[in-house]
């Protein structure tokens, strides 16, 4: 049915809190030709605002809000209250709740302007949120400090023992930190199973995450999650990805080079000790039992025996292990 006039109502409204933030009301009379008509046909008038649509005098507010409401003495007449706002994602905007009570659909578009903002829930871009996470802990043996001239190597300073020189029976530990990336998508189906095999997984090649682009072995993927949800008459699956992101050196087993078996000089006589040969190329090398852990260099001399001469890297070393699986990150990540 026809409309039969449309007006804007004297009285425009405006505030502006202590945060900047400002907010428009504006009140439009519509009148009708049949009391039947529902509140839906007078809300889709062609010349109110659209959702989302600029003030005309304050580009930095959009509309956030329609309201029609039927006159109680003539129910051919509506009024409509139509609020901008420039906090689009604040609760309670233009006297309705924003939030739908759903949390897997409040947690989307949140952030985005406007004019990215998609009303079909499948025509959404990925959601993206970044968190520094625990994702484990590390037993600490020993103070320790960087070498000026090899930033990735540890020199020891100081073992944790007591003034007996005996280990203490619990050590400290320390968190280990890395970056989770959230990621949120919506899709018409599950998870298919492909997903379920890269759980504890590193990449093997670069992945863009949002807006983070990792090189291979950086990212581990750590669950994948979906729900069902139904929204503005589309049901469909919302997707959660959670990987957590560290350099790739962090995600190897790097234990200290230690043991009861390190290069000695040799030696021959009473407590001697049995000597093992040990030969690379032309070159033989004695292994000798030596008494409790020591920490060795990165060609199998003790610390604790050998002095730093100049010649002999006297770093403690670290070995390094590759333990994580890897599998194929799929780019719609």
């Amino acid at each position: 049915m026809p409309y039969k006039s449309f007006r804007e109502l004297a009285g425009e409204s405006g505030s502006v809190n202590s945060a900047f933030q400002t907010s428009y009301t504006k009140t439009f009379l519509i009148e009708v030709d049949s009391a039947a008509d529902s509140v839906f046909y007078v809300g889709s008038h062609p010349q109110l605002p659209k959702l989302y649509s600029q003030h005309p005098a304050d580009n930095r507010a959009f509309c956030v809000s329609i309201n029609p409401q039927q006159d109680q003495a003539n129910p051919l007449i509506w009024r409509v209250a139509c609020q901008w706002s420039m906090t689009l994602d604040a609760a309670g905007v233009g006297g309705m709740p924003v939030a739908t009570g759903n949390p897997f659909v409040d947690s989307q578009q949140k952030g985005k302007a406007p004019a990215d903002r998609q009303e079909v829930p499948t025509a959404r871009g990925n959601d993206y949120s970044y968190e520094s996470v625990v994702i484990g802990k590390e037993v600490v043996q020993y103070e320790s400090e960087p070498d000026p001239l090899d930033p990735d190597s540890i020199v020891i300073t100081k073992w944790f023992k007591n003034t007996a020189g005996d280990f203490f029976e619990t050590l400290p530990e320390r968190d280990i930190y890395g970056l989770q990336i959230t990621v949120g998508r919506n899709l018409p189906g599950a998870p298919a199973p492909e997903w379920d095999t890269l759980n504890g997984k590193l990449n093997n090649a670069q992945v863009t995450i949002g807006t983070r682009v990792c090189a291979a072995k950086t990212v581990m993927m750590m669950g994948t999650s979906a729900q069902l949800v139904y929204e503005n008459s589309t049901s469909y699956w919302r997707w959660t990805h959670r990987l957590v992101v560290r350099p790739a050196k962090e995600w190897l087993w790097r234990p200290i080079n230690k043991g009861k078996n390190g290069l000695l000089p040799y030696r021959d006589g009473p407590g001697a000790g049995a000597a093992i040969v040990y030969r690379i190329g032309n070159i033989q090398k004695m292994y000798r039992h030596i008494s409790g852990d020591q920490v060795m260099d990165k060609n199998s001399y003790p610390l604790s025996i050998f002095p730093k001469d100049g010649v002999v890297d006297r770093v403690a070393h670290y070995l390094e292990f590759n333990y994580l699986e890897t599998a194929t990150f799929p780019a719609v990540l």
